[in-house]
């Protein structure tokens, strides 16, 4: 039977955990000089993070750790530079960050593959940053690291929302 006596005081909701999710891996240019593209964090890496956030189809929300290191391939003697970077994901409400971290891998490893295929990969950098007109990727070791791209996962839970009191909200203000 109903009761005019109020109820026990509400208890806070539990708030979503979130999965941060950094994959590593990168991309194998030919014709770019690492020391310039080092030294240019707005111009050059910026293009090159764009460019890997729109070949993944948004599953990065941002780009970060861009370096380009020269090397060298034994097989054939073409000079690369191999530009290494980790794509962030910020997923919330996941209850297996393990899983969730996998598959964001592999749809990305997936996305990358398809863009280098289609050529699509290198249009974008090269109409982001007239820098990229001469550069070409170097298909073999690009596959190579999309191959041997890693997975980090870290899932945390938000501090609590303050505990709710059992006092009623001031009302609204009238409208002027």
């Amino acid at each position: 039977s109903p009761t005019h006596r109020p109820t026990r005081i509400p208890t806070p909701a539990p708030s979503q955990a979130q999965t941060l999710v950094q994959v590593a891996s990168s991309v194998t240019l030919e014709g770019v000089n690492p020391v310039l593209f080092n030294a240019d964090k707005t111009g050059r890496q910026a293009a090159f993070a764009q460019s890997i956030m729109d070949s993944t189809g948004g599953l990065f929300e941002e780009i970060i750790d861009i370096v380009a290191a020269g090397r060298r391939r034994l097989d054939d003697g073409g000079a690369g530079v191999a530009i290494s970077y980790t794509g962030i994901a910020r997923i919330d409400g996941t209850d297996n960050g393990e899983q969730v971290s996998a598959e964001r891998l592999e749809q990305s490893m997936d996305a990358l593959t398809l863009a280098i295929d289609d050529g699509s990969f290198l249009t974008t950098l090269q109409a982001a940053d007239s820098a990229f007109a001469a550069v070409t990727v170097d298909v073999t070791a690009t596959y190579a690291a999309i191959a041997a791209a890693t997975v980090v996962f870290v899932v945390t839970t938000p501090a609590p929302s303050p505990r709710p009191t059992s006092r009623p909200s001031p009302a609204p203000s009238p409208r002027p």
